[in-house]
């Protein structure tokens, strides 16, 4: 019983810790694009949700979005409920599908998904809640997806996409040095030794495609 609180306060500890560190990344690497802002804190959410599951997802999609509405944020109760929106369709989903199979490739797939799963919820929410905070027709909004909201997020979604692969593998092994994911529980490519280096090949390249992709939509979006 003891050590079963113990893990519990420890994987609570674990989740606010990526919290916070999801926040720290808003706070000091942010790029405005018009009246929307691009960050990464979705990769730290969504590498941590893959592991702790999506109730975690949850509550880490949330408390960043709090601390920013009173530190950064100046799109007040707009932003925060467009920012945990967000973050929760892409952790959400990538750790919803995650769980049900832990190998490298299924990672990349969660995460592509998740991107996918968000831009498309950003362009569902955009439409029923942008007009009310830009005071705006909802023709102005539908007007502005091909031009703005649909290249902005899915760029958005790629870069996220690809720095959460990019730090699956090195938050995976520091996971389960410290404990908080059991060796029973761990991805099964861990078990397939003779397949490592491939799958190391095929998540530095499909990350650096979709950083690559991401990195130059946002940089035809600044234009």
């Amino acid at each position: 019983m003891k050590n079963t609180q113990r893990e519990l306060i420890r994987r609570y500890v674990a989740i606010a810790v990526f919290s916070a560190l999801a926040y720290a990344v808003t706070f000091v690497f942010r790029i405005p694009v018009s009246f929307l802002t691009f960050d990464a804190k979705d990769a730290v959410i969504t590498v941590a949700a893959m592991f702790f599951g999506p109730l975690s997802a949850m509550f880490m999609s949330l408390i960043p979005a709090l601390l920013e509405l009173v530190t950064v944020s100046n799109t007040g109760l707009y932003g925060l409920l467009m920012n945990f929106l967000g973050s929760f369709a892409f952790a959400g989903t990538a750790s919803l599908l995650y769980r049900n199979r832990r190998t490298g490739t299924a990672a990349i797939l969660s995460v592509v998904s998740g991107a996918l799963t968000m831009t498309a919820a950003m362009m569902l929410f955009n439409l029923f809640i942008t007009p009310y905070y830009m005071g705006v027709e909802r023709a102005i909004v539908i007007s502005m997806i091909p031009t703005l909201l649909l290249p902005f997020n899915l760029a958005k979604g790629a870069v996220n996409a690809a720095l959460t692969v990019f730090l699956y593998k090195p938050v995976s092994l520091a996971l389960r040095k410290s404990g908080l994911v059991p060796t029973s529980s761990a991805s099964s490519e861990q078990n397939e030794t003779g397949y490592r280096a491939k799958r190391t090949a095929v998540l530095t390249v499909a990350g650096a495609g979709l950083l690559a992709l991401g990195i130059v939509g946002l940089i035809l979006l600044k234009k």
